[in-house]
């Protein structure tokens, strides 16, 4: 999501978590941030590793239907994000980024 004016991009992501997937975020760890295209845009990503209890979670739809959103949520096990990723069936770059950052540090002292 969008940091609006005077937010901080750790308060947009516990703030579009909830709005988009209903999820309440028990602690936020920063992964890494940078720009998709240094020459092509100006769009600047944040990106945060949440946890957070999914046991009540509703696998529907997400988003705010004021801002015509129509977010579809899915639960997955991290080896089957990866193998998406692996073989290729995920297209989306900045989600193929995280998940390969989180593969090379889930097992260490940053991510429990």
């Amino acid at each position: 999501g969008m940091v609006d004016l005077g937010e901080a991009p750790i308060e947009t992501a516990r703030r579009e978590a909830q709005e988009e997937a209903g999820l309440e975020i028990s602690r936020l760890i920063p992964m890494f941030d940078g720009y998709p295209s240094p020459g092509g845009s100006t769009t600047y990503f944040h990106f945060f590793l949440g946890e957070c209890d999914l046991s009540n979670l509703d696998q529907g739809t997400g988003g705010l239907k004021d801002e015509g959103e129509d977010i579809r949520v899915h639960i997955m096990s991290f080896s089957d994000a990866f193998d998406m990723v692996m073989r290729g069936a995920c297209r989306v770059m900045p989600l193929i980024t995280a998940i390969l950052w989180l593969a090379q540090y889930r097992n260490r002292d940053l991510v429990s």
